[in-house]
């Protein structure tokens, strides 16, 4: 889950959007409600790893090169964000990717913002890949 502001590569939208719809453990939201939508540094990782920081999910922060971050095992802490996270999508306007709204609101998105490609999508995609599949074959 992110905020659209948080996603700077539509490219990237896309990448995440394949995946979901090639891969049931992976849930993709934006919470499009600009100002009032949250800023979590939030990546939760089943069945209890919780990641908490500041790193953004650029190039800059996949390489933890200036930001921070807490990676705690811990099942309640997971469960407890978890709950959160559901509360959070449950919200008018943070759609799953398979929801009808949901190309609604990025075409609008494209036409307010033209959203541009600023990042290398080729890196993101091989360094999600690369954290995803670690994760889930633990």
């Amino acid at each position: 889950m992110g905020t659209i502001n948080a996603f700077s590569s539509i490219d990237l939208i896309d990448f995440c959007i394949e995946e979901a719809e090639e891969n049931n453990n992976f849930k993709f939201y934006i919470d499009f409600r600009y100002d009032d939508s949250v800023h979590w540094k939030l990546y939760m990782i089943k069945p209890d790893i919780t990641v908490i920081g500041s790193v953004n999910f650029t190039q800059k922060g996949l390489k933890f090169i200036q930001d921070m971050c807490l990676y705690i095992k811990n099942k309640e802490l997971y469960l407890d964000y978890l709950k959160e996270s559901a509360e959070v999508k449950a919200l008018d306007k943070v759609f799953d990717c398979k929801n009808e709204n949901f190309n609604n609101e990025l075409k609008n998105i494209e036409k307010t913002f033209k959203i541009q490609n600023l990042v290398k999508f080729k890196l993101y995609r091989f360094k999600f890949r690369r954290l995803f599949k670690k994760r889930n074959s633990t």
